[in-house]
């Protein structure tokens, strides 16, 4: 009798190990594929290499652009998500300009008005690779910016905002972008999160400064 008991049990033990193999497996699958779907969705919100190859063609097509117009100490500095290195496929390109000595008194009246007149300047002496899809030029708008469309090389369009004027409020334009880029490169594993935080916002309209929100 006790012999027979012993061997039942040993029975269930060993169908209970078959349940048992046959359910981890299982569940280390489902992990596996939703870890998969993760990646995936993760990966897509990575611009690729075109993408920013576009963008620095935009770049330098500015650049040259405003030397041209403005002379050889005329310059352009990129900000916002592209020197964070958090941008996403599709993501503008925020380019401000400065012409050497022309923006003393920040706050002056006359230096708006030369920012404006530097935008408009630049309006009017754009290539074809550029298309006008926005003026911001109202004296009354904190910050007037042109909104343009460049089109690549390879035919990828790229929107560019352009400023006037490296610094606003006295601080340098870009100043922000670069610590948000340190701490970035000591936490990599935050990147996907800035991500998908800023893709969120890009589906609800949340992303724009424009209308009162947080921008890059």
């Amino acid at each position: 009798m006790t012999a027979l008991k012993k061997r039942r049990k040993r029975l269930r033990g060993c169908c209970a190990g078959d349940v048992h193999a046959r359910v981890r497996p299982t569940k280390r699958r489902r992990v596996n594929a939703g870890m998969a779907q993760l990646h995936a969705a993760l990966t897509e919100l990575v611009p690729t290499s075109d993408d920013e190859l576009a963008r620095s063609e935009a770049l330098q097509a500015l650049q040259e652009v405003v030397k041209k117009v403005f002379g050889s100490a005329a310059w352009v500095l990129p900000f916002g998500s592209h020197v964070q290195g958090s941008q996403l496929p599709g993501s503008d390109l925020d380019l401000c300009l400065e012409l050497s000595g022309v923006y003393a008194d920040q706050g002056s009246q006359e230096t708006k008005k030369s920012r404006l007149n530097t935008l408009r300047k630049l309006l009017l002496n754009l290539p074809k690779t550029f298309a006008v899809l926005e003026t911001r030029l109202n004296p009354q708008i904190r910050v007037p910016i042109l909104v343009l469309n460049f089109t690549s090389s390879s035919g990828r369009d790229v929107e560019v905002d352009v400023s006037s004027g490296v610094t606003i409020q006295g601080t340098s334009k870009g100043l922000t972008d670069y610590i948000v880029r340190s701490v970035l490169a000591q936490a990599p594993r935050a990147l996907p999160l800035v991500r998908v935080v800023k893709s969120w916002a890009r589906s609800q309209g949340l992303n724009k400064a424009y209308d009162g929100f947080m921008n890059s």
